[in-house]
């Protein structure tokens, strides 16, 4: 067997495969998932240890032994801004028993790959997080957005979130309409619909947590709220201008990916609608869960043909 390992890891959780890259083509041995990974927001100890839980799983699920592993690649979020993350993936990856070689590049990167098979184009994600990168050769040259939860990652999960509090407590205090997000975030977070109790249930969450509030206001949209639909289609908005921020060629792919826009994503056709009358292709990364992870797989098989890795 030719074994590789892809990592995608991001700001809610993380994925390992396991592919075996032979001459019959890719097939996908075993699979394992952890917790966030983000190279940013957990600390290196942290972060190693998960890795490390989560590659030695990975390689029990495919039956595959530490030495059969020919090389691994992760795709970290957070990555460019963590100059520690390449030594912790590799200590990681040495924890887990393997002494193969390590690539260690950006979750845009990988998501890209999972998408495409082109080696050039545009790929926006959007899940905790949202953030587009113009990729060249499968690295990225550009960037957009993917600032973070405190200054960026406009349209993303915890944008939408983040948004539908403020409505909440504009709707609490009189400065805004009514809206049932009220009820409905309450309901989430457990708590009264009491100005200081909203305040102090959002503040008890650590921050790209709140992104678990996003599908209950895409729910209220749906359901006819306008206050609601309203910071659904800004987040539309948002996600459509971070992408055209990086001008898509038509001849070119432009791959969606992550939980609010791959496939079976809530926001996929809209943001798809709203990139499509320009006349660019969007590619819909064909598995929201493993789409990313195989495409760091994929990564890795061509970095150790080739013998270079990301970093």
């Amino acid at each position: 067997m030719a074994v590789v390992i892809g990592v995608d890891a991001g700001g809610t959780g993380m994925r390992a495969v396991a592919v075996d890259h032979g001459s019959e083509g890719e097939a996908v041995l075993g699979s394992a998932d952890g917790p966030a990974g983000n190279a940013l927001s957990v600390p290196p100890d942290q972060l190693q240890a998960r890795l490390t839980a989560c590659v030695a799983a990975c390689l029990e699920s495919a039956g595959a032994r530490p030495e059969e592993v020919g090389a691994v690649v992760a795709g970290l979020a957070g990555v460019r801004a963590a100059p520690h993350a390449a030594d912790t993936v590799r200590a990681a990856v040495a924890a887990a028993g393997m002494a193969c070689p390590v690539g260690v590049c950006s979750d845009v990167e990988v998501a890209f790959a999972g998408g495409s098979a082109e080696p050039d184009g545009v790929v926006l994600i959007a899940g905790t997080g949202a953030s587009a990168a113009r990729i060249r050769g499968f690295t990225t040259v550009a960037t957009a957005d993917g600032a973070g939860w405190l200054l960026g990652d406009d349209g993303s999960g915890f944008w939408i979130a983040r948004q539908a509090l403020h409505a909440v407590l504009a709707s609490l205090d009189g400065r805004g309409p009514r809206t049932e997000l009220a009820g409905a975030l309450c309901a989430e977070l457990g708590t009264r619909p009491v100005t200081c109790d909203v305040v102090a249930a959002a503040m008890a969450v650590p921050p790209p947590a709140l992104a678990r509030l996003a599908p209950r206001v895409l729910r209220v949209a749906e359901a006819g709220d306008e206050v609601a639909h309203d910071i659904v289609q800004g987040a539309v908005q948002h996600l459509a201008a971070t992408a055209t921020a990086l001008g898509p060629r038509p001849d070119q792919p432009l791959v969606l990916a992550g939980g609010l826009i791959g496939a079976g994503g809530p926001l996929q056709s809209r943001v798809t609608a709203a990139l499509s009358p320009s006349g660019r292709p969007v590619v819909v990364a064909v598995d929201t869960r493993q789409g990313a992870a195989v495409g760091a797989a994929r990564l890795a098989a061509m970095a150790l043909a080739e013998n270079k890795f990301c970093h």
